[in-house]
């Protein structure tokens, strides 16, 4: 009877969970497992929705249990590895995929991860031995070929893969995903080899593909009532005079590729600081903010609602959700590029932290917006003309809060920087109240997880090959040149 009643359950939970509804197919799993604690099915099944809800530390002790009744199993290997991926655990990760491997020596996608995860720790060449074995075995993985494109420079010298991947896109019809992915590929493989017309087309290509419209006037209203609701007046009345506390944040914004993760890097080499990468609790905070001062506005407005006794709780709810990112340093980093939309927020919340504010030239920033698939958001940046109006709606808003705090926010130009590496350093690390560490100038060789899309750039010494990128493009942007306003 208990067999039938566990197969039932199962099955429905399966059926929820196809259709997309993990509520009730977590719901469903765990009562199989209370049933049957040892369900190899339940575990493994549960655990993919932690994994696919970016829950990883939930999922890990469910995939070992799996793992102890069944050590045998390919996928529930493959998946331990990819939860401690997500987890950031990328020693363990590459640990379980070989794990994989040796049973399932055809894995491509196994493969293909043990690549990403090289790439997210600066060993490029081992990231790449293992890309090209992903796509070797299975011809149809596009996903490998985009992350080899991405880490590999190509050469005049490497026909053999530009003739490959140029014959792979033509070669099926693809889906959607990977047919952009292949695009974005090969517009970086022309790139490299200074063919920018070709270059473009395919980042062309891959913009249109994606592009669903972005609704730059919601936008721009959106700014507007950020600019109305943060005034300078509402920021003196809530300014508190409280004492530190004991963590301390930095935090890292500005456009994407505008050198948020190359500043961040120098930052977080110092002995004193934690990179926490992009932790994302400030987006949270402003989504929860109207139910959490139980205010009836939606943000920005019902921050004139906003107590002190508020801005205590929230503060203190969030230092105690980080400390697992302290490991014993009470300066702990926030790259968020899209945070510049809170700095006022941010100022409130967290008066004692420090906000870095990331700039460089608006052309450069936002064509390589355009030439970087992001994975989600920023779907202003598949379209140029959209990409301009954003960008002048970002500047707008930073007018807007440097008036308001002036100095509060340090201004550091990416030109600059990668021109007078060790004077900008030395400035950077003295507006964050650090004493100077020569770390700092060796960014480069931090052990330091990367997950952004510049993780490639960032495990090299400064480079000044990105400045004036812009002008190999000319010809082919004046939807960009010609709707985009000076910068700030």
């Amino acid at each position: 009877m208990q067999d039938t009643e566990t197969s039932s359950l199962l099955k429905n939970a399966v059926s929820a969970h196809k259709e997309g509804d993990f509520i009730l197919a977590e719901d469903l799993y765990r009562q199989v497992i209370s049933i049957s604690p040892n369900n190899l099915e339940a575990l493994h099944y549960l655990a993919l929705i932690f994994i696919s809800t970016d829950q990883p530390q939930i999922s890990i002790p469910l995939l070992k249990k799996a793992v102890s009744i069944n050590g045998d199993n390919p996928d529930i290997l493959y998946n331990l590895g990819l939860a401690y991926q997500k987890a950031e655990d990328i020693e363990s990760a590459i640990h379980h995929y070989k794990l994989a491997i040796a049973i399932k020596p055809d894995f491509a996608l196994a493969y293909n991860n043990i690549g990403v995860a090289y790439q997210h720790l600066g060993e490029l060449t081992q990231a790449n031995i293992h890309l090209e074995k992903a796509f070797t075995i299975a011809p149809d993985c596009a996903e490998a070929y985009y992350n080899f494109a991405q880490s590999y420079k190509f050469s005049a010298l490497d026909s053999i893969y530009i003739t490959k991947f140029e014959h792979i896109l033509g070669s099926k019809k693809w889906g959607k995903g990977e047919e952009i992915k292949l695009n974005f590929s090969l517009g970086k493989i022309y790139d490299d080899l200074s063919n920018y017309k070709t270059a473009f087309k395919y980042y062309s290509n891959a913009n249109s593909l994606k592009n669903q419209g972005f609704n730059i006037k919601q936008f721009s209203q959106y700014v507007d009532q950020l600019i109305e609701n943060y005034t300078p007046e509402l920021i003196q009345k809530l300014k508190t005079n409280s004492t530190p506390t004991t963590n301390r944040f930095i935090f890292v914004v500005g456009m994407p590729r505008s050198g948020t993760t190359l500043v961040e890097q120098i930052i977080s080499s110092h002995p004193a600081v934690q990179s926490a990468g992009e932790i994302g609790f400030i987006g949270e905070i402003v989504d929860e903010l109207p139910d959490l001062i139980q205010s009836g506005n939606t943000y920005p407005a019902c921050i004139n609602e906003i107590k002190r006794q508020n801005i205590s709780q929230i503060s203190t709810a969030v230092h105690t959700q980080v400390e697992k990112f302290q490991q014993r340093k009470n300066v702990i980093t926030d790259k968020s590029p899209i945070n510049f939309l809170h700095i006022g927020l941010i100022l409130i919340l967290f008066p004692h932290s420090k906000v870095i504010h990331c700039k460089r030239n608006p052309i450069d920033t936002s064509l390589s917006c355009f030439f970087q698939n992001f994975e989600k958001q920023h779907q202003y940046s598949y379209d140029l003309k959209n990409m301009a109006l954003f960008y002048n709606e970002y500047a707008r808003l930073m007018r807007h809060w440097q008036k308001i705090f002036g100095n509060e926010i340090y201004d550091i130009n990416y030109e600059i920087l990668v021109k007078q590496q060790e004077d900008e350093s030395k400035k950077l690390i003295a507006a964050c109240d650090l004493s100077w560490d020569e770390n700092c100038l060796s960014f480069y060789e931090s052990k330091s997880i990367v997950s952004t899309a510049s993780k490639w750039q960032v495990r090299r010494p400064i480079y000044k090959t990105s400045v004036e990128k812009w002008r190999n493009y000319e010809m082919y942007i004046d939807d960009l040149t010609s709707n985009i306003k000076p910068d700030l």
